[in-house]
Order: structure tokens, then sequence, then C-alpha cells
């Protein structure tokens, strides 16, 4: 035999080499892959958590300053005077169901979305009562409803992000709203 011949890798063990490295790389694309989702999941939840936080403080420092209840609407709007850094204004938490988010419009400091568009599913405002009034009452659209000792918060917060993702951020968000101040005031106009 010839000194100079060296043996070479045939076809089938190149084949089976490029198919074993291609599985390789499959498996090591799906890990990545999934572990971007659980990171793009993590940092929609801080997103939500934030918006939670934001609007929870500024609702809490809006029913501590209230001075008149004016109504709550459907669940979905709640509407009330306030005395702060700009005197007396008018206050209106609005969620707008096309945009899927929490608005607040006052006649004279700031107004906001919270930069929650599309996060939140299903909001609803409540009221509790000491007295006992009808609840067509409760829920009408002026102040003869009476004074609440409570206001109650129902939110579902949602990822906005990545519907092709199979997982969603979904955050379910009950808050009750008491203020001694509720009684105090009185809500007298």
């Amino acid at each position: 035999m010839n000194a100079s011949f060296r043996r070479a890798f045939t076809v089938i063990e190149i084949l089976f080499s490029l198919a074993l490295a291609s599985v390789v790389l499959l498996v090591v694309t799906v890990i990545v892959s999934r572990s971007q989702v659980v990171f793009q999941l993590g940092n929609e939840l801080v997103d939500a958590q934030s918006l939670l936080g934001n609007s929870i403080t500024i609702l809490t420092a809006d029913f501590k300053s209230m001075t008149r209840f004016i109504g709550l609407k459907d669940g979905v709007e709640i509407e009330f005077e306030v005395f702060g850094n700009h005197g007396k204004e008018t206050v209106k938490y609005r969620f707008d169901k096309a945009d899927k988010s929490l608005k607040r419009e006052s006649d004279k400091s700031f107004s906001t979305d919270f930069k929650s568009k599309g996060m939140i599913e299903y909001l609803n405002f409540s009221t509790v009562f000491s007295s006992a009034l009808p609840a067509e009452k409760a829920d009408s659209y002026n102040s003869s409803a009476g004074i609440p000792d409570h206001v109650n918060l129902v939110m579902y917060l949602v990822s906005t992000e990545n519907d092709r993702m199979q997982a969603k951020v979904r955050l379910p968000i009950i808050v009750q709203f008491y203020s001694e101040g509720f009684k105090k005031n009185k809500f007298i106009k």
C-alpha cells in the first residue's frame, strides 16, 4: 500500500455528524427561545406591577383628599371633588373599554392614562354604604346615593405584548379604599 494514503470520512459519517449537530442546535434553540419567553413575561409582570403601584398611589391620594362624592356610573366611572394643591377640583376615573386603560381626568390638575393602554382587561368600581340604600341608588350617577364607607376597585391586568406567546401575564387586583375623610367630610357641597 501507498504510505501517503489517508483515510477520510465517508458520506454516511458526515451525514450522521450533521444530523447529530442539527439535533443539538435545535435543543439549544428551544431552550434559548423558552428562556426569552420567560424573561419577557417577567418584564411584563414588572410593567403590570408598576402600573398597579402608580395608579393605586394616585387613587389613594385622591380618595383621601375627597371632599364630595359626585357619583358612580356603571361601575366603570367614578367622579368626586378633591381639595389639593390646585384648590377644589373635580376628578373622574374612567375605564376605557376600547383602549383597555384607566384614565384620570381633572379640571385643574393633571390627567393621565397611567401608561395602561391595553393592560386592563376588566375594571369595576363599587361603593359600600353604611346606610341601607337600594342597590339602584348606589350605582346611579348622582350624589344622592349617600356617603360611601369604602370604595372598591377590581382590576384584571394582562400582558400587552407577544400575542404569539402561549402564556400571558394575568394579574387580578382587588383593592378597598377607606379613609376617615369619607366619614368626616360627609361629602357636603
